[in-house]
């Protein structure tokens, strides 16, 4: 029996007995099982407390040694949060949030299973919060058909697959530190919740307002700002971990909804281990002439809504772990006093040349600047954002909605766009340069931007069909075809006129080979480099700070891994066992010796 507690410690080093049911009063959290609770906590909870047995989950909270409030939080109608300190057995103080949720007031099961039990098969999302959130480290809960309360510790409870019994779920608590802030509340507002309803997904409507109000506490829809086929965007405030009060622009996607096959999805939408949805592409962006988008709502292969932020998902392009996400909403900056290209040019019909050139390269620039493989290919007013730089007050042009982007590809024969702006060799049917494609665009907008018309004018698509087919095969460009617009006379009075007409060439040409690429134009090209204001690029927005939790390392062993445990597991039981015989061979010797070492007794021999 000596042996056995030494042997046990060395064989269990390596992998440490498995735990069941609740923590025991052997854990560094629970101290003490005979003080009543703190007067003012249990005064600021007593609303709280469960319906059933409230004294026992009283007593439970007690066990935390000499637990007095520090401050209270918050409180909303589903839980409330209070800063309480407690020591450990070393006498050291741990400032925890303590938030406690009305559990038994939920008369809903269907949302206690989302949100508050835990059973084999079934982890509901406040659970599942323990495997990610490493703030979370304790939980007091109620097993299903009794009045008993336990604390379970968060390595009982990220335990992967869970096997044990069903529980529903009363109090955590977290560590709180000023910089992080507290987890969020898993509940939206109510207005926000009405605000966005008919646009959340289908599927798992909870947990996607669960995610949102967990990484975006207090989030508070202030205006739509725009809405389309495959999305809606709002103007939202939140409150980030300093108690800040920001705002961002929040755009929804029908991602489950959409009136298209699943392929498109997938080819929009849609990350997996061989494919890379355009939407992504947004994420890719690191300039100062594209939107930022800095946060994406995602379903993950693991069965529920996160958030990844923005170079997670560059990381993912270069890494492709092997992880499939399917997006459906995304966070960017809000630009206060910013509008679409159209709506500007609707309050500003005649742009001056200087402008023009302006707008012209930024555009240039934020085309070159695509990352290798990346085509916009659905440039358009409606796609361009006017925005002010805050330290000169000039006018910036961002580009957005990458969703028609191309992915690792510079050429390709699908149709894909806006009419209006569609260059005449996409509908050959044939292979093209994207690039070009873009040039062309860029083309249409500066024509409609000088003439208030885009340069194929058409009632239907067979017309436009016919008319761009008819520019196709014409051999005059765009230096032809609009040499006698009067606007262009201001730019004949700045000596202007005919690099103009050059630039707008090796934009728009009707030959595609014969159009320049945006870096070339930006080099090279008279116009844009003829004397005046050179464009100043703009600072790029830093992402909000939100507390985005890393998950936990909790996937199972290796086969690697458990071999070498065993191997190390019959190596220490090898050694112990070689000295347990080596002790006992000395032993048996030092034996021996003394018995030989004895004076042997004179027994007389008989005749």
């Amino acid at each position: 029996m000596e042996w056995a507690t030494p042997i046990n410690t060395l064989l269990n080093w390596w992998a440490p007995p498995e735990r069941t049911g609740s923590a025991s009063e052997g854990d560094w959290v629970i101290i003490s099982d005979s003080k009543p609770l703190d007067l003012e906590i249990k005064r600021l909870i007593t609303p709280f407390l469960p319906l059933k047995s409230p004294e026992k989950f009283e007593a439970c909270l007690a066990k935390f040694s000499k637990m007095v409030l520090m401050s209270p939080l918050k409180e909303n109608r589903f839980s409330i949060t209070i800063l309480v300190a407690f020591k450990d057995k070393s006498k050291e103080t741990h400032t925890c949030a303590l938030r406690i949720l009305k559990t038994d007031h939920a008369e809903n099961s269907r949302m206690k299973d989302r949100y508050l039990r835990i059973r084999e098969g079934m982890v509901g999302a406040e659970w599942e919060r323990f495997q990610s959130d490493e703030r979370l480290y304790c939980a007091i809960a109620r097993k299903r058909g009794t009045s008993e309360y336990q604390i379970f510790q968060s390595y009982e409870i990220t335990r992967s697959p869970y096997r044990g019994p069903e529980y529903e779920l009363y109090a955590t608590l977290s560590h709180y530190q000023d910089k992080l802030g507290l987890p969020g509340n898993p509940f939206l507002k109510e207005e926000t919740h009405r605000e966005l309803t008919p646009s959340i997904p289908l599927e798992e409507p909870e947990q996607f307002c669960f995610c949102l109000a967990n990484f975006f506490p207090n989030l508070t829809m202030e205006q739509v700002l725009g809405e389309g086929k495959l999305s809606k965007v709002w103007l939202a405030s939140f409150r980030d971990p300093s108690g800040k009060e920001l705002d961002l622009a929040l755009r929804i996607s029908r991602t489950d909804s959409l009136p298209y096959p699943q392929d498109v999805l997938k080819k929009l939408f849609q990350i997996t281990p061989i494919h890379w949805g355009a939407e992504f592409n947004a994420f890719l962006m690191n300039d100062p002439y594209a939107v930022d988008t800095h946060y994406a709502i995602v379903w993950s292969d693991e069965g529920r809504f996160t958030i990844l932020d923005k170079f997670t998902i560059q990381q993912e392009k270069v890494a492709r772990s092997g992880r499939t996400y399917t997006l459906y909403a995304t966070l960017s900056p809000f630009l206060e006093g910013s509008k679409t290209l159209t709506q500007y040019l609707k309050e500003n019909p005649s742009p001056s040349p200087e402008l023009i050139r302006n707008f012209a390269t930024q555009l240039l620039l934020g085309i070159a600047n695509l990352p290798t493989g990346v085509s916009h290919r659905n440039l358009k007013p409606d796609n361009i954002l006017v925005t002010t730089d805050p330290r000169s007050g000039d006018l910036v042009l961002k580009l957005l909605d990458f969703g028609f982007s191309s992915v690792d590809q510079t050429s390709a024969s699908d149709i894909r766009g806006t009419p209006l702006t569609m260059a005449p060799e996409m509908l050959k049917g044939k292979d093209y340069d994207l690039q070009k494609a873009d040039m062309f665009a860029l083309y249409a907008i500066l024509h409609l931007m000088i003439t208030g018309n885009y340069p194929i004018q058409a009632t239907n698509m067979h017309e436009l069909q016919t008319k761009l087919s008819e520019y196709g095969r014409s051999s005059d460009g765009p230096k032809e075809i609009l040499k006698d617009v009067p606007f262009l006379d201001q730019f004949d009075s700045l000596g202007n006129k005919a690099k103009f007409l050059d630039f707008m060439n090796r934009l728009g040409h009707s030959k595609p080979e014969a159009r320049w690429t945006a870096r070339k134009l930006l080099e090279e090209d008279c116009f844009l480099r003829a004397p005046g204001e050179r464009v100043i690029p703009p600072p790029i927005i830093k992402p909000p700070s939100l507390y985005i939790p890393r998950p936990r390392s909790i996937s199972p062993p290796s086969q690697k891994f458990l071999m070498g445990r065993l191997i190390l597991q019959i190596t220490i039981a090898t050694g112990i066992l070689c000295i347990i015989r080596s002790i006992a061979k000395k032993a048996l010797q030092r034996y021996i010796n003394r018995v030989e070492k004895l004076p042997r007794p004179n027994i007389p021999v008989k005749a």
